[in-house]
């Protein structure tokens, strides 16, 4: 069950124009991301086969107040069929953050990430800070990006605004999972927020958008990537080393059998990074 880029990911920069107004001030926009993606899923006519289907469409759209960035990225299932998959969720990967939380386990021990490890958001029970004493009561020990939404129309997240040849979300379509965060403007703080089969307790990434803020203060979403094509620094080895530093020692990313080349197409546009000065 390979993921495939039919039409390649592309991170589209806006100029950074004032869109609305939040509870921070000023909205501003970052960038966009869009990809439409295949899979190699099951074949019900020669069992212990795969065949290649147009699977869906994702997106990501990043937008900054004077508070918070506020990220927002979509999925579209356009394929019914049998997949292979028990489900399908979102896991969010912190691979810098200059402030790392800490996490406590059932029995109580405290495990507090260092500078420069790479963590899952949330961590098993809850992030917490330096002087926090309980876990989060909302959160649990699943790795799963918590407050996902299902059946979510894209007007509802901000996600009614791609429209690049057939890819066009401005009729408002349902979106079968959206992912949203709205972390503190923070230098340094990065993510990479990935959309996952699951089998059990084995992890199959489909596709991610990296995002954030570098350390000079420059906001931006990367292009869409597929499936274990992870962006520099990233790697199946180093996500499963921060699945257990984050409490998740029973989950892995594996890796599929047989799986097929990447196919990149054409490029719609290059990365998106806008400086925005801290206010």
């Amino acid at each position: 069950m390979k993921a495939h880029l039919i039409i390649a990911a592309a991170a589209l920069a806006f100029a950074p124009t004032i869109v609305a107004t939040s509870a921070h001030g000023e909205l501003i926009d970052i960038g966009k991301t869009l990809a439409y993606v295949t899979l190699d899923v099951p074949d019900p006519d020669n069992p212990g086969s795969t065949r290649n289907v147009d699977f869906g469409e994702i997106g990501g759209r990043l937008q900054v107040d004077p508070v918070q960035m506020q990220t927002s990225i979509g999925f579209r299932q356009t394929f019914t069929g049998q997949t292979g998959f028990d489900s399908f969720r979102f896991i969010n990967i912190v691979t810098s953050d200059p402030f790392p939380p800490r996490w406590k386990d059932e029995s109580g021990q405290y495990h507090q990430i260092e500078e420069g490890q790479i963590y899952v958001d949330p961590m098993s029970g809850g992030n917490m800070g330096p002087t926090q004493q309980a876990p989060n009561p909302a959160a649990d020990r699943l790795p799963w990006y918590d407050g996902v939404r299902t059946s979510f129309p894209a007007a509802d997240c901000g996600l009614n605004i791609f429209k690049e040849g057939e890819f066009d979300w401005t009729t408002n379509p349902t979106l079968n999972y959206v992912f949203g965060d709205a972390p503190t403007l923070t230098d340094g703080l990065r993510f990479v927020t990935v959309l996952v089969g699951t089998r059990g307790n084995d992890i199959i990434p489909i596709a991610g958008i990296p995002w954030g803020r570098t350390l000079d203060g420059m906001n931006y979403i990367d292009p869409v990537f597929l499936d274990s094509e992870f962006p520099a620094g990233l790697n199946r080895d180093s996500i499963n080393k921060a699945l257990v530093r984050s409490g998740y020692s029973g989950y892995s990313v594996v890796p599929e059998p047989n799986a097929a080349v990447l196919l990149a197409l054409s490029l719609l546009g290059l990365a998106c990074r806008c400086r925005l000065r801290r206010r």
